[in-house]
């Protein structure tokens, strides 16, 4: 018996999404409250979705009441757009979410390590249950085999894929660009990566831990800057791909406004993948 809560891009705009997320450092904590609440449980929290896994029959109002507690969230709105599934219907979702089917990018792989990470997880607070062993089991291999059997990881893009296609759309010498990415997490590593795969040669990374910043730059033999470097290096760049997991905006308005002023016309790109 099977239980899932589940919110996504499909149901719930961002302002909604965005207050969901759970850090990295908060997830044990999170998923031990969780077990001790409503019983074996696995959380995949991405920047598209928040899904709630747990072995055996609850209520819907059960597990609306424990999101309603670790989100201090409205409840009306959690009413509106979580779905509640059980048992069969767990299942096929779970495995269309690992073949990539329920991605905004169709068949983008990323999700595959993120639903090994929340297993991953789950397990190291505690969770030792056959049904969701087998569970999240069986969804890896689903998401193998989609991608080995069919076509649809063919020429799979990612979200840090699209957003290196739409600097170079948007800026057609992105080659002679100067890209500052905000973020040293996975998504930044990618989006820097793939960048540097594209030929930009100048790639600047700030990140609140600098030292994350310094290990991610001397990969891409790039610069790295702390965020209370920001205003100078907002200054010299062309495009900005902000990829933070950061809770609070980091790059705010004023900051631009001063910014803008002090380039003299020279337009700023900013693409933002982060949440």
């Amino acid at each position: 018996m099977l239980t899932l809560a589940t919110i996504s891009h499909h149901t719930a705009p961002i302002a909604i999404r965005e207050r969901l997320g759970i850090a990295t450092d908060d997830l044990n904590s999170v998923l031990e409250r969780a077990q001790l609440k409503l019983g074996p449980t696995a959380i995949i929290s991405t920047c598209n979705r928040f899904e709630l896994y747990v072995s055996g029959t609850h209520e819907a109002e059960q597990v609306l009441d424990f999101i309603e507690m670790l989100t201090a969230g409205n409840r009306q709105e959690i009413n509106r757009h979580f779905h509640i599934l059980h048992d069969r219907e767990v299942i096929n979702h779970l495995y269309r979410v690992s073949a990539g089917l329920e991605s905004m990018i169709l068949g983008e792989s990323e999700i595959l390590g993120q639903l090994r990470g929340a297993f991953s997880a789950a397990t190291d607070a505690g969770l030792d249950d056959m049904t969701m062993v087998r569970l999240f089991h069986g969804a890896i291999r689903a998401g193998r085999r989609a991608r080995h059997e069919t076509a649809i990881g063919h020429h799979a893009l990612s979200v840090s894929s699209i957003a290196v296609q739409q600097a170079r759309a948007l800026h057609p010498n992105l080659e002679d660009a100067h890209v500052l990415v905000i973020g040293a997490g996975e998504a930044a590593r990618l989006t820097a990566e793939a960048l540097v795969t594209q030929g930009v040669h100048k790639v600047t990374v700030a990140n609140r831990t600098v030292s994350r910043a310094e290990a991610l730059a001397s990969e891409l033999r790039g610069n790295a800057v702390s965020f209370d470097e920001l205003p100078d290096a907002l200054s010299k760049c062309e495009v900005v791909v902000a990829a933070s997991g950061a809770p609070n905006a980091i790059v705010e308005y004023d900051l631009v406004a001063d910014v803008i002023r002090r380039r003299e016309g020279v337009p700023l790109l900013f693409i933002d993948i982060g949440m």
